[in-house]
């Protein structure tokens, strides 16, 4: 009875000792391949809420500066920028500092090309 156990290989054996100790199947897994455990729903919910709050300010600014580009640039881009400042207070980081820069950018070239138009 003692000969058959001398023929398992140390893998074989941590295997069968889990078995016993309560594990059913006696798998293992690489840490690697299993999936990390996730936020509960509640949290992840409660996340995209605080990420949405200042999208439409966001929106708002992007298109106010977007708009001063073309028209009346002392007027809109100070004004996207802004708006983008609020957005960036409520949450919406990335549309946020899109509507700053692209107001400062209008700005900075309407008052170096400004000289040019006189």
């Amino acid at each position: 009875m003692d000969e058959p156990r001398a023929r398992w290989t140390e893998g074989e054996a941590d295997v069968r000792d889990r078995a016993r100790e309560g594990d059913p199947t006696g798998e293992e897994f690489a840490a690697e391949i299993a999936p990390a455990t996730a936020p509960p729903r509640e949290k992840r919910a409660v996340d995209r809420a605080e990420q949405t709050d200042g999208s439409g300010w966001a929106i708002a600014g992007i298109i106010l500066s977007v708009i001063s580009l073309f028209v009346l640039p002392f007027l809109f881009a100070p004004a996207g920028v802004i708006v983008g400042y609020v957005a960036y207070r409520q949450g919406a980081r990335t549309l946020a500092w899109w509507a700053i820069g692209i107001g400062l950018v209008s700005l900075l070239g309407a008052i170096l090309l400004r000289p040019f138009f006189l």
